[in-house]
């Protein structure tokens, strides 16, 4: 399937020039085929390059790429997204197409957005592909993506973005034209499946300035049950968090089925799927114990015991192989 081609002709002084925060100036895009998006840089702050870098405004990047653009002020990133959804836009049309070629990690999700989170000072980014399950929580397949140039603030209120980083995170084609010095911003004509995506948690908003929250996959002793997936597979898990509070602990603070709620060790499980008391291996986390269980654990469904109600909410919702040990 072919689709309708984006050129966002930028035309410039000077775009990959080699003085560092060099202004240049960005005219309206002319539209070449029919289905275009127009992009205007006009009213907004002089785009710059940074370290042989065009850098440009967020927010009318975004808008004119078809992207919704949100501010977290807290943590100083920008989210850029990509809402899917059926429609005759080009953009729209390329990337549901994308996200359904990532095979939602063998689950029945259904495909809500792509979202990207860009930090000022930080030369790496967040790409997501959120999907949705059946109980509504979102699920999302992502992975760092290395930017050629952190993103910036100008005069203190502008957040400036790398151009070329920012549509190829999204999968646009970018490429430079010497002869009237302009970079064109295209759809590809065939798409194909992103590449490295795992799972992880969502975006948490406040909380993208600080060290990304442990995932327990402590080393196990000798001593231990088995500390591999060698047992028998017991299938994909959808994986929730709790911790010790009455607030996780359905108003009982730090008691399990089994006794006391020991971080980092006991599960939830519904017993029907998974034998009380039994040791089981979950990818990404090692050995855990069914220790505990709630009304609200059915099939195949973990919920994770954490330190922190706080790290409960940060670590979110994921989905996880899990053995028998």
């Amino acid at each position: 399937m072919r689709f309708k081609k984006i050129l966002a002709a930028l035309s410039a002084l000077c775009l990959f020039g080699s003085v560092a925060n060099a202004a240049f100036t960005l005219k309206t895009t002319r539209v070449i085929t029919e289905g275009s998006l127009p992009v205007n840089f006009e009213g907004d702050a002089s785009p710059v390059v940074v370290n042989d870098t065009a850098m440009a405004a967020a927010r009318v990047l975004a808008d004119n790429l078809g992207m919704s653009v949100e501010w977290d002020q807290a943590a100083q990133t920008a989210l850029l997204s990509i809402t899917i959804e059926e429609s005759e836009i080009p953009v729209k049309r390329f990337v549901k197409e994308q996200i359904e070629k990532t095979g939602g990690y063998g689950l029945e999700l259904a495909p809500k957005c792509i979202t990207a989170a860009m930090t000022v000072g930080r030369s790496e980014a967040e790409i997501r592909y959120i999907f949705t399950d059946a109980e509504g929580d979102e699920v999302c397949l992502g992975k760092t993506y290395e930017l050629c140039a952190a993103p910036i603030m100008v005069e203190g209120e502008t957040l400036m973005l790398p151009v070329r980083d920012t549509a190829m995170m999204f999968g646009f084609q970018v490429s430079w034209s010497g002869e009237d010095m302009s970079v064109e911003i295209t759809l590809p004509d065939s798409v194909v499946a992103p590449k490295g995506l795992k799972i992880m948690p969502s975006y948490v908003y406040g909380q993208q300035s600080e060290p990304q929250p442990q995932v327990y996959a402590e080393e196990v002793s000798a001593s231990d049950p088995v500390a591999q997936n060698t047992g028998t597979y017991l299938g994909r898990f959808k994986i929730t968090h709790y911790c010790p509070c009455s607030i996780c602990n359905g108003g009982y603070n730090g008691t399990a089925w089994a006794g006391s709620i020991v971080p980092g060790q006991t599960i939830a499980v519904d017993p029907k799927v998974i034998t009380p008391l039994s040791w089981v291996y979950i990818d990404g986390y090692g050995l855990r114990r069914a220790e505990d269980c709630g009304g609200a654990i059915k099939g195949n469904h973990i919920d994770m015991a954490v330190s922190s109600h706080s790290e409960a909410y940060r670590l979110g919702v994921v989905y996880k192989d899990v053995w028998l040990q």
